[in-house]
């Protein structure tokens, strides 16, 4: 814990006290985070204790410890909670379930969806159930202390979930392009729009910080399956980035939707495409030699041994020696230190929508299409 303080201190507070003269806001009192696996710190470990790769080295290399997250270290949820709250941000099945303590908690798990998938061996925790589990955690807390219900309105609804929803319909012989545009990214978006109006409406959610997806066309994973593709000047799959970028315009649209529909709540929306692709445009600048391997993957191109699940990445397999200077760490997730990158562009209020403060107290803009 002190060597991540020690981390966060260097690298992003300078970028939040410098500001804070100019633009007064509430720092979070907690975070709690709705999410997949690019943000899961350790739920799918717990829920199936021996069972997934995240449960044993080399993942936790960078800090020493397995954690269940899919990742050498900590991922952008940890540094926003450690920077608000000064504590790591905990799985929600780590929590007692008699404990009525308010804090942070994650209730997202690797795998999870927005919607429900027709495919064998999925996670159920899709996200109408982990926002449930939230409610039912909610009620414990009030119950035992009503004072604590204002609480809940100051704290930072981290959403950062749909990924899943595509690449699972992307994996080769499911659906086709123009069925996950049609048929797909409506159902989803919609789902994700009433799970945020439940959080706001039932749980006393004001302040959301919602993801849309990554660049996923320029993972390790995602060359590997297309590695005969059309590339575009930064060597990404262009298909698979023009479904992301499809899916993530009905996001902004869902955003400007709810701020129409609740004017009382905040909701930031942060582009992590685009986020992730100036990072590939200045990733040498920021420290990183490789972009385009996984750091821990099973060999061949792109160091990755691409299969249905991952690249290969698992105990019997031998990382790089230095993940801070890889963007990928397993060929779908990321390193620590791009997950660092992505944290500090969030508190410097880069690629953020309104580029305010979290938590800064100004009417939501209202846009129509």
């Amino acid at each position: 814990m002190a060597s991540l303080l020690a981390l966060l201190s260097f690298f992003l507070i300078g970028s939040i006290v410098v500001q804070a003269a100019v633009y007064p806001y509430v720092i979070p009192n907690a975070v709690f985070g709705f999410t997949d696996s690019l943000s899961d710190t350790g739920n799918l470990k717990l829920a199936l204790p021996g069972a997934v790769d995240a449960d044993y080295p080399p993942y936790g290399m960078t800090i020493g410890e397995v954690t269940g997250r899919f990742s050498d270290g900590y991922l952008i949820i940890d540094f926003l909670n450690t920077r608000f709250t000064g504590v790591m941000e905990k799985p929600s099945l780590a929590r007692d379930p008699s404990d009525t303590t308010y804090a942070s908690l994650g209730f997202g798990s690797a795998g999870a969806t927005v919607l429900p998938q027709p495919y064998p061996n999925m996670n159920p925790d899709i996200l109408p159930a982990q926002v449930a589990q939230f409610l039912g955690y909610q009620q414990q807390v009030v119950s035992s202390n009503a004072t604590a219900a204002r609480l809940f309105s100051n704290a930072l609804y981290y959403i950062e979930i749909g990924g899943n929803d595509i690449n699972f319909a992307l994996v080769p012989g499911n659906l086709s392009y123009e069925s996950i545009v049609q048929n797909v990214i409506p159902r989803v978006v919609q789902s994700l729009k009433d799970s945020i109006a439940n959080l706001h409406v039932n749980g006393s959610a004001v302040h959301f910080l919602i993801f849309n997806m990554p660049a996923a066309g320029c993972t390790p994973i995602y060359l590997a399956r297309g590695k005969y593709s059309a590339k575009d000047e930064l060597g990404c799959v262009i298909d698979a980035n023009s479904l992301v970028q499809a899916f993530n315009e009905k996001i902004r649209e869902t955003v400007d939707a709810l701020r129409c529909e609740y004017p009382s709540a905040n909701f930031m929306y942060f582009d992590f495409y685009e986020a992730s692709v100036d990072f590939l445009r200045n990733s040498y600048e920021l420290g990183f030699v490789n972009v385009d391997s996984a750091c821990c993957g099973g060999g061949g191109d792109y160091n990755c041994k691409a299969g249905l699940v991952g690249c290969g990445c698992d105990r019997t397999v031998t990382p790089c020696s230095d993940p801070n200077k890889y963007m990928s760490w397993d060929g779908i997730h990321y390193t620590q230190h791009f997950y660092g990158v992505m944290a500090d562009n969030i508190l410097r209020r880069q690629y953020i929508d309104p580029p305010t403060p979290l938590l800064q107290n100004v009417p939501s803009t209202c846009s129509t299409y």
